[in-house]
């Protein structure tokens, strides 16, 4: 195999935090910020009416795509990891080392949401729209936690796969998706404050 690659167990359970961790569990993983924000989409769509509706809640479907592909990428960083690692270790124990064996990490690839339109010329809000809001708040509450957890799990495993195929490619795609964090937590935070604002003026 043309990888060079510092510790074997290390680079498997630096992967395996990230599978858990970064990707599949808890409201500061890739899975729960995305559910936070499949729920906050699904509130509002029966919640809040109108334009303005319509494009504050398209604002979170594209963080919510955004985010999938976030997801995938790491979902894709963490299979190559332990791919590499559990090949090394079939190799050590065809060596006779007589270690553990490593499984590959893997899972099924998120897909993108509709885009959402709502060109009705109304103003409708009822305050269950509060409830969405607050998934929004919790995802994008959620994002800080997970841009600092991802971004310490990835330099652990580059720092040890110090060479190999497709490591530059992976290196430019986090750069790439991970530089727009700050940007999902300003279009999260101005939806967030014109629901606000529609409930605050919307006389129940």
């Amino acid at each position: 195999m043309n990888h060079n690659v510092r510790n074997v167990e290390e680079l498997y359970l630096s992967s395996k935090s990230l599978y858990d961790d970064g990707i599949m569990s808890g409201d500061n993983s890739a899975d729960g910020i995305l559910k936070n924000l499949n729920d906050g989409i699904n509130n509002l769509k029966i919640n809040w009416k109108g334009v303005d509706a319509g494009v504050k809640i398209q604002e979170v479907v594209t963080v919510y795509n955004a985010m999938v592909i976030v997801r995938n990428s790491l979902l894709d960083l963490v299979y190559k990891a332990s791919s590499i690692a559990s090949n090394y270790r079939k190799i050590q124990n065809a060596n006779g080392g007589r270690l553990t064996d490593l499984q590959v990490l893997t899972a099924d690839a998120q897909s993108i949401a509709d885009d959402y339109f709502d060109n009705a010329d109304t103003i409708d809000i009822n305050p269950d729209a509060a409830i969405g809001r607050d998934f929004i708040d919790q995802a994008r509450n959620s994002l800080d936690t997970f841009e600092t957890n991802v971004r310490s799990k990835y330099e652990d495993i580059m720092g040890n796969w110090r060479a190999g195929t497709g490591r530059a490619e992976t290196q430019n795609a986090f750069e790439h998706y991970m530089s727009d964090i700050k940007k999902y937590k300003e279009k999260l935070l101005s939806v967030s404050q014109s629901v606000s604002t529609a409930l605050g003026n919307y006389d129940f």
